[in-house]
């Protein structure tokens, strides 16, 4: 069997939903550190939580912008009085 169209975790949804969803994850993830959630769910957001973990790390003002645009709530993040910033 040949794997062509497997490359995303569906999770039995619709796209707009399912981006929805990743999204929350990945702004839960990132604001809280873990969350308890279905393991094809977790498998399924850790690409996402990646992308944002390499994106925060390599600065600039257009990374910093790319990840505002993913994340559900990107000031409870990014702004100087957010829990664990320095």
């Amino acid at each position: 069997m040949m794997r062509h169209g497997k490359k995303i975790h569906r999770l039995g949804r619709p796209a707009d939903q399912r981006k929805a969803l990743l999204r929350a994850l990945t702004t839960q993830i990132l604001t809280h550190g873990a969350i308890k959630t279905t393991k094809q769910k977790a498998v399924a957001v850790r690409p996402w939580v990646d992308k944002m973990i390499l994106l925060a790390k390599a600065g600039g003002e257009h990374k910093r912008k790319q990840v505002c645009a993913l994340l559900r709530q990107p000031w409870r993040l990014l702004s100087p009085h957010a829990p664990g910033a320095r």
